[in-house]
Parts: C-alpha cells; structure tokens; sequence
C-alpha cells in the first residue's frame, strides 16, 4: 500500500512538470525562442493528463480502500 501511495504521487508530480515543461516550450515558440514542433507539445500535454489520471486513480482507490477498512490504510 505504502509503494502504490509513492507511486501515485510521483505520477501526479511528474505529470505537473510535464504539463510546465509544455507550457514553457509553448511560451518559448510564441517569443521565438524556440523551435519545437505542435506535435511535441500537444504529446507533452497529452502524456501529463494521462500520468496524472493515473495517479489520480490509484489515490482515489487508496481513500476508498482505507474508507472501507474503516480508516485504516
């Protein structure tokens, strides 16, 4: 149980700095900065919804296991 709470939470944290690391190459390509591609981003973007919907569901099985159990985890 302690391992899938380190998990989800490392997910949701990475999926976070996915999702600034987009927006930085996002801002860095509007200035000119940058010469990234849409579709590097938009797979950015689309990695770090998926990450943290994953770690969402692992955190919310975890509430909902310890729920069950009576408070307990």
């Amino acid at each position: 149980m302690f391992a899938r709470t380190l998990i989800s939470a490392f997910l949701i944290k990475f999926s976070k700095h996915l999702a600034l690391l987009a927006c930085l190459l996002i801002l860095g390509r509007a200035s000119g900065s940058y010469q990234v591609s849409q579709i590097l981003i938009l797979g950015l973007i689309v990695a770090s919804s998926l990450l943290h919907s994953v770690g969402r569901v692992l955190q919310d099985r975890l509430s909902r296991k310890a729920v069950l159990q009576g408070g307990r985890t």
